[in-house]
């Protein structure tokens, strides 16, 4: 874990430029901000960006505007639930187009939503809620930026030496050096493919239940079909 003056220190000792000027060190925090949020939680949706966040729908509204704008990266899954003594299904994803089709969906029609798409920063429901429905949006955000020397957010926390090598990158190439920038770049990647997967390792069962496919050769989840569901799959189109 490091602070961000702690890291700013680091990418200055990389950069060989210790004791520089107050505008080289703003320089520095503006590519470590640049660093976490355009490279690092562009490049994988890490476990530390992902939150389920929760709504009431409002009847006769269609469309919903994803929470924390300023941080929004992306939704994973949308789920619905019917009444408050029921279990949460999930809402087949669909694209807007198909959404917008009235030859699927119409835009009068209210029920219980069934389908989602997305539409820029917000997502559309079809039906139209005739009701005060709860949601659960899983969601992946960007980490906050950094406000002081002592500040910290989840790429600082769990991913200091990635955020110190991408960061350095910047500095190799607002001074020019080309060379240092493409020794840099590759390291870059070195540890960003290191880093994603021990992500990916630990999001991951530790010893999943495997039975033979439907299919030759395939392997399947040994979970009976319908697992910790209620509701069978819905057909809309």
């Amino acid at each position: 874990m490091a602070t961000r003056l702690e890291l700013q220190n680091r990418v200055q000792a990389n950069l060989g430029r210790v004791g520089v000027t107050t505008a080289e060190n703003t320089a520095v925090q503006t590519w470590i901000d640049q660093a976490i949020r355009e490279d690092i939680c562009a490049d994988h949706n890490w476990s530390g960006m992902e939150f389920t966040r929760t709504r009431t729908l409002t009847a006769d509204t269609d469309t919903y505007a994803f929470a924390n704008a300023t941080v929004f990266k992306d939704c994973r899954w949308i789920m619905l639930r019917r009444t408050s003594g029921e279990d949460y299904f999930m809402l087949e994803e669909v694209t807007l187009d198909e959404l917008v089709d009235p030859m699927r969906f119409t835009e009068q029609t209210t029920n219980m939503p069934r389908v989602w798409a997305r539409d820029g920063d917000s997502y559309v429901l079809r039906p139209i809620p005739d009701d005060t429905y709860a949601v659960r949006e899983r969601v992946y955000e960007y980490p906050s930026s950094l406000s002081g020397d002592s500040s910290t957010n989840f790429a600082t926390l769990y991913l200091p030496k990635l955020v110190e090598i991408a960061a350095t990158r910047y500095g190799y190439m607002y001074y020019g050096e080309a060379e240092s920038f493409q020794l840099w770049s590759q390291l870059y990647s070195a540890e960003l493919a290191k880093a994603v997967g021990v992500d990916r390792r630990r999001l991951s069962p530790s010893r999943p239940p495997m039975k033979p496919g439907t299919g030759a050769g395939a392997l399947e989840s040994g979970y009976p079909s319908g697992y910790g569901s209620s509701y069978a799959p819905y057909s809309w189109l």
